[in-house]
């Protein structure tokens, strides 16, 4: 499965594949899609790029939030 391609400005490298795996584990327990989990997971990662540190600060409600409006630059 491949996802979408996202371009970022990566702040540190740091905790993404935490992030990824986090979001494989979350889109198993909700029991979403093949597709939904890796765009979700994909996604998360993504977000954990720009965050300084190991520890993905992003909710499920944010990541969903990038996911369905791509171009937005601002969570709040």
């Amino acid at each position: 499965m491949v996802s979408q391609r996202h371009e970022l400005t990566i702040l540190d490298r740091i905790g993404a594949g935490d992030a990824y795996a986090a979001g494989i584990l979350a889109g198993y327990a909700e029991g979403w899609s093949l597709v939904e989990t890796v765009e979700f997971a994909t996604m998360n990662a993504v977000l954990a790029h720009t965050i300084h540190g190991d520890v993905p600060l992003t909710t499920k409600e944010q990541v969903l939030t990038v996911l369905k409006n791509p171009g937005i630059d601002l969570l709040r």
